[in-house]
C-alpha cells in the first residue's frame, strides 16, 4: 500500500500499521484507486505513475534497506 493527496505531487511508503507514511504523516484509512481532489492523504494499491516518491519516505527507506542489509 502507499499514500497519496492532491495537494502535492508526491507518493508516500507506509509504516506496517499503515496508520502513518514513514515520513510520520498520518493517513485516513480508506482506499482510493482513482484520481482525487483531497485535503488528506489517503490508500492506494499500486504506487502512482504520476508522482515522485517523498523525500522523506525515501531517505528513511534507504535507511531501512541499508541496516537490514548489513544484518
Amino acid at each position: 500500500m502507499f499514500a497519496k493527496g492532491s495537494s502535492n505531487a508526491d507518493y508516500h511508503l507506509l509504516r506496517a500499521d499503515e496508520e502513518q507514511t514513514l515520513c510520520g504523516r498520518i493517513v485516513a484509512p480508506i482506499i482510493i484507486d482513482q484520481p482525487v481532489k483531497s485535503s488528506h492523504l489517503h490508500l492506494t494499491t499500486a504506487a502512482p505513475v504520476d508522482c515522485s516518491l517523498c523525500e522523506g519516505c525515501a531517505a528513511l527507506s534507504a535507511r531501512v534497506m541499508a541496516g537490514s542489509s548489513s544484518a
